[in-house]
């Protein structure tokens, strides 16, 4: 496509100097008569050479001739090398290339314009390129772990004089990964149908204190283990949003503030409407975050410092706030080390299309 267009713009501008050309050497031709009925004035002191012109006629006949040739070529060159450049680098970017650039000229705002748009095209390939090598060396890892672990437990339990208990723990530690690989697989494809647009909230009024009463019930068991005080201010509240979706928030939220709360610990969940909008904030009394640690936290696979080796798998919190954004809304973290963390989810009451 960038030859043909070279091509065409090489070819214009070769038609438009042969008409010149032609024009005068037509001149030429017609200069006897002209002569002839006295409309070019005739110089006898001149000696004509051929078709009415003198010598010093044809020798600036063919300078100009010449002249035009190099002009063509010149303006051919400068035409045509920007196209050129583009051509290799997007072969360079067709092999995998994505640090290639072309030099920017601004003597045509055209090519400027399109030399611009290329570069950002290849820096946003590379951004991409790193994010993807990275994303796929995170899963290697993170999936690492659990298989060996179940590769492990799984060889112990061939072992022909294990007893019945030692039996049965192996085998909890089997489920307990297997569990846990499950967790990041469907968090994985959850995240990747969000981002393809394959999976797309369906928004419907319910009542969201209802539902937040309902997902802390599901960690009851473990806040009474961990003999947490748990404080809920929840006024009755309506909201339009995908119910289903939003659990996944929810649930994330109240995980990561049990989990990382010690026991004797409080968690407080609360919610508000103001503005068209509610606001939902799950605040601990745990061990908090770093200012690394919060500011890389919906990043795909992040764990803190203070997460242990079997804690999550770093999907939650991102997953939460593709949601979240899927809904017009936002999210944020207020913490500080040792002094809890709070996440605040903010969603429009009634969004408009989503």
């Amino acid at each position: 496509m960038k030859r043909r267009r070279m091509y065409s713009i090489r070819g214009r501008l070769t038609i438009f100097f042969l008409l010149l050309i032609l024009c005068a050497s037509a001149l030429g031709v017609a200069a006897p008569l002209l002569l002839r009925n006295g409309i070019l004035p005739h110089r006898p002191d001149a000696r004509i050479v051929v078709f009415g012109y003198t010598v010093l006629d044809l020798v600036i006949l063919l300078l100009a001739l010449a002249a035009i040739v190099l002009l063509i070529l010149l303006m051919s060159r400068i035409t045509a090398n920007p196209v050129l450049e583009l051509d290799r680098a997007m072969k360079e970017v067709a092999r995998g290339n994505f640090d290639v650039r072309v030099t920017i000229r601004r003597r045509t705002t055209e090519y400027a314009s399109l030399q611009q748009s290329f570069n950002a095209m290849t820096a946003e390939l590379k951004s991409n390129e790193y994010l993807r090598r990275d994303f796929l060396s995170n899963v290697s890892h993170e999936f690492k772990t659990p298989l060996s672990v179940i590769n492990g437990y799984a060889r112990l339990l061939t072992e022909p004089e294990l007893d019945d208990a030692a039996r049965a723990e192996y085998a909890s530690y089997i489920a307990a990964e297997s569990a846990r690989l499950s967790h990041m697989t469907e968090n994985m494809l959850r995240i990747s149908r969000l981002d393809a647009k394959k999976s797309r909230p369906v928004p419907a009024p319910f009542a969201l204190d209802e539902q937040l009463r309902r997902t802390v019930l599901l960690w009851d068991g473990r806040i009474e283990e961990k003999k947490l005080g748990l404080e809920m201010d929840v006024p009755p509240l309506s909201l339009t949003a995908d119910k289903d979706l939003l659990f996944h928030v929810w649930s994330n939220l109240i995980d990561n503030a049990v989990k990382f709360t010690p026991a004797g610990g409080r968690v407080r969940i609360s919610a508000s409407e103001d503005g068209g909008a509610v606001t939902v904030t799950v605040a601990d009394s745990g061990v908090g975050m770093d200012d690394q640690t919060r500011q890389n936290a919906f990043y795909q696979f992040y764990r803190g410092t203070n997460a242990a080796a079997g804690d999550g798998s770093g999907l939650g919190l991102p997953l939460a706030k593709r949601i979240v954004e899927l809904h017009g809304g936002s999210m944020a973290i207020d913490s500080s080390p040792g002094n809890g963390c709070s996440v605040s989810v903010r969603l429009p009451s009634k969004p408009a299309e989503i």
